[in-house]
């Protein structure tokens, strides 16, 4: 019922905003305003940590990364089952903006972005 929708599209908020706060801890990343129901984009905002690198390491650490081509960012699109599982992405993007920054790689643009 509405109470159920209600209690769900809060851990879903919830889950949204430890999110758009762990990513702006992160120096070089921003999240992309407005940020629309429990969609979240992030771009980097340094010209040497290269986004789809970033999204790259994040594929080799197992996320699904999704892409952005305009702007050109990361996105997640939040529902319940990702509350549980926050710190980890942020631990592990933490840990492919190191990797990146530490290596200066270049990421591969993918086409099948939207």
């Amino acid at each position: 019922g509405r109470a159920g929708y209600r209690r769900l599209a809060r851990k879903i908020l919830d889950a949204k905003q430890r999110l758009v706060e762990g990513i702006e801890t992160i120096p070089g990343l921003a999240v992309v305003r407005p940020s629309e129901l429990s969609i979240v984009l992030y771009r980097s905002v340094d010209a040497a940590l290269d986004i789809n690198a970033v999204g790259d390491a994040l594929s080799e650490q197992g996320w699904f990364v999704g892409r952005s081509r305009e702007p050109q960012a990361l996105h997640l699109a939040l529902n319940t089952v990702h509350a549980p599982i926050i710190d980890d992405y942020l631990w592990d993007l933490r840990t492919a903006v190191r990797l990146v920054r530490m290596s200066g790689r270049v990421g591969k643009h993918d086409d099948q972005t939207y």
